[in-house]
């Protein structure tokens, strides 16, 4: 088969000692790093997420890099009780491939590298009150060597090596279990795309584009390592629209499919910040590519309905119920980077919802970010109005008005051992204005009104406010609209 390698037996035996047993052993002696995030994969109808181990070591010069699967949990619901196993642990193979670069946190995928992967050969229902399938032995493995990389903004395999296993074992001879037997089932693609999940072609926004690429990048936000996959179409896409006065050419199409959290350390709540630094992010990595020219204009579009982050899921894509919003953008080189023209303001199309019914989407959908503060309701869609400056989401903030910016400089400084925080503010002008503090979550911490001196400021919390460790925002207002916003990260 031209672009498909079939993985027949692959097994490793291992070798006992006395005293020790190497669960499909590998090249490292060092400890496993056990994951703290699944990785989310589909196939057949069936939704699953993947957990394994991951370690990395050096042999002989060279950088080994050695990862897992150790269970495969499903979703509720869907075609799981219909998917066979073999199917399952297959897909499974695909998304730790797909997302290895994010893993390993390699800085440049596009160079390639080497990843071995291990999977236990005889797998089961895990029964037990738990829906999803778990490993029979942990000492005998499939092994795939598969030589990674990026190209055209997608992760695949390049090179497979195959390790010949001595042997087979013989599910079947598992005292007591009932298992399947899955090495000869492995149908890895090469040198296309790797999809770890069904692409779903109702995700794109209609745009009648001829050509479509799918491209991938990772970044980090609030200590979670993302991995985002968004869509790039050109070909039969050019439009001219009025921006300023000035009729403009727009022939690129830029929209996020979906997100992946690979790394979790803090829980994200915020699904609609994590779209929109995905969206920035994924646009700036674009516009790194294209060569020998200095502005860029783009369309962007937005779905207005997300499946949303919760505890217990760390993949999210947009849902389909709604038409997509979208603005046009000119971005402009300068010697930092790419960046939005903030002197070009073009039409946009955005649909506002007026309270926090979850009507508009589908059942397990979200349209708005803060409710239920139905008095100032966010959707996805206003990511497209929000400070492409900055990461804070800020009411009442669009490109379109001027903001008559407060020449100040903040500094943030922390008492060591306590929970009181002192701000310590620069201010080139005296004026009344109101501090807030936001935790994460958008929750109000602290709104004290404070009259601004020129010279420095102190702002003390009070006694009675305890900070957890963690992400804040703070803002500054003189009552018409935000004048100065920041961050900071509280560790005791």
């Amino acid at each position: 088969m031209k672009n498909c390698i079939k993985i027949s037996i692959i097994l490793l035996l291992i070798l006992f000692t006395k005293n020790e047993m190497y669960p499909c052993n590998g090249q490292c002696s060092g400890d496993w790093n056990y994951s703290t995030t699944p990785l989310a994969a589909d196939t057949n109808g069936c939704s699953i997420l993947v957990h394994y181990k991951w370690r990395e070591c050096q042999v002989g010069g060279q950088t080994i890099r050695e990862v897992e699967i150790t269970q495969i949990e499903k979703i509720v619901g869907g075609n799981c009780d219909n998917t066979d196993i073999s199917a399952l642990v297959s897909i499974a193979a695909k998304a730790v491939l797909f997302y290895s670069s994010g893993i390993f946190m390699i800085n440049n995928p596009t160079i390639p590298y080497q990843i071995y992967l291990y999977i236990p050969s005889c797998w089961r229902e895990a029964g037990g009150g738990l829906y999803g399938l778990t490993s029979c032995n942990e000492y005998i493995c499939c092994t795939i060597i598969a030589k990674m990389q990026t190209v055209n903004g997608w992760p695949q395999v390049v090179e497979p090596t195959i390790q010949v296993p001595p042997n087979q074992t013989n599910c079947n001879g598992i005292v007591g279990q009932t298992c399947q037997y899955i090495c000869d089932d492995f149908n890895i693609p090469i040198n296309t795309p790797l999809f770890p999940w069904h692409f779903d072609y109702t995700w794109l926004c209609p745009e009648g584009c001829d050509s479509l690429y799918l491209r991938s990048t990772y970044f980090d936000l609030f200590s979670n390592h993302v991995f985002v996959s968004y869509a790039v179409r050109t070909g039969n896409c050019t439009e001219n629209v009025v921006c300023n006065g000035q009729s403009r050419q727009f022939t690129h199409k830029h929209e996020v499919l979906n997100l992946q959290v690979v790394h979790l350390n803090t829980i994200p709540y915020s699904t609609y910040e994590y779209v929109f630094q995905g969206l920035k992010k994924s646009i700036s990595d674009y516009l790194a590519t294209l060569q020998n020219i200095d502005r860029h204009y783009v369309k962007v579009l937005v779905r207005p309905c997300w499946k949303p982050f919760t505890p217990n899921s760390y993949y999210t894509y947009p849902c389909t119920s709604y038409a997509c919003c979208y603005r046009h953008f000119k971005f402009v080189k300068s010697i930092d980077g790419w960046k939005k023209d903030p002197n070009t303001n073009c039409p946009a199309i955005i649909y506002e919802p007026d309270s926090c019914n979850k009507q508009y989407c589908e059942y397990g959908c979200v349209w708005l970010y803060n409710c239920p503060d139905e008095d100032n309701p966010w959707s996805f869609c206003d990511m497209l109005n929000d400070n492409w400056d900055g990461i804070f989401r800020l009411p009442d903030f669009d490109l379109e008005e001027e903001k008559a910016m407060i020449p100040t400089e903040f500094e943030v400084q922390k008492e060591t051992l306590t929970d009181n925080l002192s701000f310590i503010i620069q201010s080139n002008s005296s004026e009344n204005v109101v501090f807030q503090l936001f935790d994460l979550m958008g929750n109000l911490i602290v709104s004290k009104e404070i009259k601004l001196k020129v010279g420095e400021n102190s702002i003390q919390l009070g006694e009675n406010i305890i900070l957890n460790e963690g992400m804040y925002f703070y803002n500054f207002t003189n009552g018409k609209s935000i004048n100065y916003f920041g961050r900071f990260l509280y560790i005791k």
